[in-house]
């Protein structure tokens, strides 16, 4: 990438989707923290870890994960393992922040709350911003970090600009009341290991194409 270090790096998911033998997320935690202490990252964390997963990693390591990217929204909420890593000092940051509010081309549920869903829109009259706004506001006053992707300007924009304003702490309780536990990104959903093993394939073939010797796969 032509720089000296990132800003955060994360085990992306505690599951061996690839089948490597002898698969420790632990083991990657230990890489990962040499590469902090080698200046090659500032911080270091993980994504889609449970807290059986998360209270390994605080159990015998020293080094506390900067956070935990977990699925998070209105359909979703996550309380549990939101409170948990809070309570621990980890910064939950949300991806899939719209939940089904936008369509989802791996899973074709249907769920409310929709952007015509008229508790939303009250809340979004009521504060003068957007319905989007609303639900990306739910998850900072959840003490959140939303991630919401998007290529168009405006909308990018309108994700951006979620913090002249906050929701009351009943509205968030009332948005809370969306929660039907679940996921967007269903774990196992068909298709998943060939699309892993596709970019790590890709992977490969950036690492080989660039020369990056000393990021090849070790048996």
């Amino acid at each position: 990438m032509k720089i000296d270090y990132v800003d955060l790096i994360l085990i992306h998911t505690p599951r061996n989707v690839m089948g490597v033998q002898n698969y420790d997320t632990f083991e990657i935690w230990k890489g990962l923290e040499e590469a902090k202490q080698l200046g090659l990252t500032r911080s270091i964390g993980v994504s889609n870890f449970n807290s059986t997963d998360m209270a390994r990693i605080l159990a015998n390591s020293t080094t506390l994960p900067a956070v935990n990217q977990i699925e998070t929204n209105p359909t979703f909420a996550n309380q549990e393992l939101v409170a948990y890593c809070q309570s621990k000092s980890i910064v939950v940051m949300g991806y899939s922040s719209f939940g089904f509010l936008v369509p989802r081309p791996f899973n074709d549920l249907s769920l409310p709350p929709s952007f015509e869903d008229p508790t939303l829109v009250g809340m979004a009259e009521k504060y003068g911003v957007t319905v989007s706004q609303v639900v990306q506001r739910y998850l900072v006053d959840r003490y959140i970090i939303p991630i919401a992707g998007s290529l168009n300007k405006e909308h990018i924009q309108s994700n951006i600009n979620i913090y002249n304003f906050s929701l009351c702490h009943e509205d968030v309780l009332i948005i809370n009341q969306f929660d039907r536990n679940v996921k967007v990104y269903l774990i196992d959903y068909e298709g998943l290991f060939n699309y892993m093993h596709l970019a790590f394939l890709k992977l490969i073939e950036f690492v080989e194409c660039n020369n990056l010797r000393q990021y090849e796969l070790k048996s």
